[in-house]
């Protein structure tokens, strides 16, 4: 083989192996409700998620509260709570959640953004009004903007912040507060949900430092064979 099809080859087989370390699929990862997996964690390949019991007095309990937990890969996490059935998939009128939980990820991962989505935020005829905010390690926050009115909704609200390339493990809270006749969810025709995203940046590996060299150098060859 000559010089200029072994650059290109080695290209090619250089090429081929990132992006088969980068590609991603979706995946349910877990499911079930805040009061089972603060008995037993969520695990998966690439997260370990375990919650704490929910604060602030709101009036659905952690039993009907469910979890939905799914990763596109290990750059990304999606939580969501729902309240169940049970409560005509709504939670309130009226009350405090504070959802608590830690996110153990891989060591060659750094959390770098997170956004709260707030799904038919609801406010009735008697008024109200709907506030929230999302913690991390107890030094990062954003609130969700302030929902009032008589009546408004449903609508989705959401808030994003950066995070400064946090390590594992991370501790979250997630706080919705509904005053007066404020509700997240309508029904099951317009189901509440809290929804928690959570971006992660990978720590560059010594494999993808050595393909990214073979390439560099590969296409050197080659481009010094053509000027012959």
């Amino acid at each position: 083989m000559n010089i200029r099809k072994l650059a290109l080859t080695m290209s090619l087989v250089a090429g081929f192996a990132i992006l088969g370390q980068t590609n991603a699929r979706a995946t349910l990862l877990c499911t079930g409700t805040i009061a089972s997996f603060t008995a037993a964690p969520c695990v998966s390949p690439n997260f370990t998620l375990s919650f704490t019991a929910t604060t602030g007095g709101g009036g659905v309990p952690d039993t009907d509260l469910d979890v939905t937990v799914s990763s596109t890969g290990a750059s990304n996490l999606d939580v969501m709570i729902a309240p169940d059935l049970s409560f005509n998939d709504t939670l309130g009128p009226g009350g405090t959640y504070n959802f608590h939980y830690t996110v153990n990820f891989g060591s060659g991962y750094e959390a770098n953004s997170t956004t709260l989505n707030v799904d038919n935020a609801t406010i009735g005829a008697g008024g109200g009004s709907f506030t929230g905010f999302k913690e991390v390690d107890t030094a990062y926050q954003t609130d969700v903007s302030l929902f009032s009115g008589t009546p408004v909704g449903p609508e989705n609200l959401s808030n994003s912040m950066s995070l400064p390339s946090l390590l594992t493990p991370l501790t979250m809270e997630d706080n919705v507060t509904l005053a007066g006749t404020a509700t997240i969810g309508n029904g099951p025709a317009s189901p509440g949900t809290v929804e928690n995203l959570i971006s992660f940046t990978a720590v560059p590996e010594p494999l993808t430092t050595v393909l990214c060299g073979i390439g560099l150098l590969s296409f050197g060859l080659f481009r010094k064979r053509l000027k012959k």
